[in-house]
């Protein structure tokens, strides 16, 4: 049986700057189609607001040992979980 990411995540999050359009697209439609239009409430979109962390990489004036610049991995502050 086919298993939508938020039981099979059981609350964890995920760190990606993706944002998953395709799978959202997929499972909205998949849900279009059902002839009673039920959507789910605990659909991919509504996990991945609250549980995908984004990131980036930024050179914060830290070197390396041969004095080549390093970029350090930074969350995202604006997520509730690095608040």
């Amino acid at each position: 049986p086919q298993q939508n990411l938020p039981k099979t995540v059981l609350g964890g999050y995920v760190v990606s700057n993706d944002f998953f359009n395709d799978a959202i697209r997929r499972e909205e439609n998949k849900h279009t189609n059902d002839p009673l239009h039920r959507r789910p409430t605990n659909s991919l979109r509504s996990w991945l607001k609250k549980n995908r962390i984004s990131y980036s990489f930024a050179n914060v004036g830290t070197s390396g040992m041969n004095g080549e610049k390093r970029l350090e991995f930074l969350p995202n502050p604006r997520n509730e979980l690095i608040e």
